[in-house]
């Protein structure tokens, strides 16, 4: 059980929650997080991972923790859920649920107008829950759980399962027409259909099987749909060689007044005239098919493509990246006018912000930081999440121009993490030489900014940063009794801190960090002022030992397999094709 009573000791505004559920290996587990914005209130933020586990059984409990906790907080404090995926996760998987109950119905409906007999209706209907339940037994068995993919899986599968009952009830049915008793019909029907039921059901589970082999994030995806559609299918066989003529057996009868519906009749008829016509003009329908087939291969390198189909998640992030420089306390100013905008939406229900921070126990850039914001139901609201990003997105353009943003669902950029693209559409130039890099970097932006469809452009690596270069004499420092590391440990000590004690609170020990005063810390005038303690007592200034300088250097250096390289990341316009071509570019 998960307790957040010592958090709340320490604050004494309003706290608010926010829950961060992602798929990944391990347990369940909670982290603080940096402090954000909740519409003007700062605060700590927990993120609640279930890891491994099921998102929205993790997120009851909690529901249910914080509830026991509300009953025994302070006055003024406040415990409030921020984002919670569990709810996306309960909506798309009831939309799954209605869609298979609704085919179901339509399978059964279908069933009877073509069967004519509600006995053979219910010994071919009896295999779709059947099959179902054999489909959720080997989800069990190997660990899955019920979720988008097997969900989907399994409403693909129950087109599927009824197929086999079906062509053994027609044929049985047949074999009765032939006054034939129940048993030697179905042993007859089943004499000609054994071997045909099991090889088409083969040849379906070879299709979709080999989709369970593949590896990476997309495996990770069609191993639960195609585990759940194996399984069906072949559970749907077994029945069909089983349990599907037992039951024919008992229950169907030689009908005397079979007759076939008018409209079956109209129906064999017209494909009866139409076959006519296609023996007959053998050629034109050779050359009409071959036309479809070229057709369809223009058309299919026409088509975009994309790891999943975009829909609306009901939240998003915005991402956004101050001018090279900017301090902590200026790039909070701009994102606080960026809250303004984002207020202003009257879809919005809150959103949280951080600012010099971001997802992982990593160093974060003080220009940089990221806004989660969370909108009203899709029920409730006129625009869907892909219009509400679109007019943020001009609006902050105009009024913060200064900015770099970068908009995407929240689900999007988690699937985009796991694939190891940050955006959908990254650019990446290759070279050891840095100028270059970044002349032709200047000359790829110019040629792709205005590219339809293509929005939220970011450069990575290649920016130029003011920088303070620290030159230690080793001779210097020598006389001190100091390496050139050593020097250098006393001055990140000073900057940054040292931990040099620790004192009680509570039941808790709390580490004590000293530094030196905030106005040599940041004041780059006063750096060469820093003490210097040598092995021997003596004290010098920095200034006598070691050399600093201004200079310009690049922000970070990025490499892949060795190789330096910038790149230029950008987003996909909803609904937009991206189409990036060759570009000509002069060195």
């Amino acid at each position: 059980m998960i307790r957040f009573t010592k958090l709340l000791q320490f604050q004494a505004k309003a706290i608010y929650l926010i829950f961060v559920f992602m798929a990944i290996l391990g347990i369940l587990s909670y982290s603080n997080l940096p402090s954000g914005v909740y519409p003007e209130l700062s605060f700590p933020r927990i993120a609640v991972i279930a890891e491994a586990g099921n998102v929205v059984a993790v997120a009851e409990a909690v529901q249910q923790e914080i509830k026991s906790l509300e009953k025994s907080l302070p006055p003024g404090v406040q415990i409030a859920k921020a984002y919670d995926e569990s709810g996306l996760v309960v909506d798309a998987i009831a939309n799954v649920r209605d869609s298979i109950a609704i085919g179901i119905v339509l399978i059964i409906i279908v069933l009877y107008v073509f069967l004519r007999e509600w006995r053979s209706t219910v010994i071919a209907a009896i295999t779709i829950p059947l099959s179902a339940l054999a489909a959720f037994g080997v989800l069990s068995f190997v660990g899955q759980s019920l979720n988008l993919m097997s969900l989907g899986g399994l409403a693909v599968a129950i087109g599927l399962v009824i197929d086999d009952a079906i062509v053994v009830i027609e044929n049985i049915d047949r074999q009765l027409q032939k006054d034939l008793n129940s048993t030697a019909a179905v042993a007859a029907a089943m004499a000609e259909l054994t071997e045909p039921v099991i090889s088409s059901t083969i040849t379906t589970v070879a299709v979709f099987l080999p989709l369970g082999l593949l590896s990476g994030v997309a495996g990770q995806f069609f191993t639960s749909l195609t585990t759940t559609l194996t399984a069906a299918v072949g559970f749907s066989l077994l029945l069909a060689l089983t349990l599907t003529p037992l039951l024919a057996a008992s229950w169907l009868r030689r009908q005397s007044n079979h007759s076939e519906p008018k409209l079956l009749v109209k129906l064999d008829n017209a494909y009866t005239r139409l076959l006519r016509v296609v023996f007959g003009k053998a050629r034109w329908v050779g050359a009409i098919a071959l036309s479809l087939l070229a057709v369809g291969a223009v058309l299919f390198t026409q088509l975009g493509s994309d790891f999943l189909p975009t829909f609306d998640e009901g939240s998003y992030i915005i991402d956004y990246l101050t001018p090279p420089g900017t301090s902590l306390t200026e790039t909070d100013f701009l994102a606080r006018q960026l809250e303004e905008i984002i207020g202003k939406t009257p879809e919005v229900t809150n959103w949280t912000r951080r600012t010099g921070a971001e997802n992982g126990l990593f160093a974060t850039q003080p220009n940089k930081g990221d806004i989660i914001v969370v909108l009203k139901p899709l029920r409730q609201r006129q625009r869907q999440v892909f219009d509400i990003i679109e007019a943020q997105r001009q609006d902050i353009s105009k009024k913060l121009p200064q900015l770099n943003i970068d908009f995407h669902q929240i689900l999007q950029d988690e699937l985009n993490d796991l694939s190891g693209a940050a955006s959908p559409v990254e650019v990446r130039i290759f070279g050891e030489e840095p100028g270059i890099l970044r002349k032709l970097g200047e000359q790829v932006q110019a040629r792709i900014d205005n590219i339809p469809g293509l929005v939220d452009l970011v450069s990575s690596g290649g920016v130029i940063l003011p920088q303070l270069d620290m030159r230690v004499d080793s001779i210097q420092a020598g006389q001190l009794g100091l390496t050139e590391s050593d020097v250098a440990q006393q001055v990140q000590d000073g900057l940054f801190g040292r931990v040099a004690t620790q004192i009680r609170q509570g039941d808790k020990l709390v580490d004590v960090r000293v530094h030196l005063l905030d106005s040599v810390r940041r004041d780059p005038q006063q750096l060469d002022q820093i003490p210097i303690v040598g092995t021997n007592g003596i004290i010098l200034p920095l200034s006598a030992i070691a050399k600093i300088k201004s200079i310009t250097g690049e922000e970070a250096i990025l490499r892949e397999n060795q190789q330096r390289y910038i790149s230029f990341n950008g987003g996909v316009e909803k609904p937009s094709v991206v189409r990036l071509s060759k570009i000509s570019i002069k060195n």
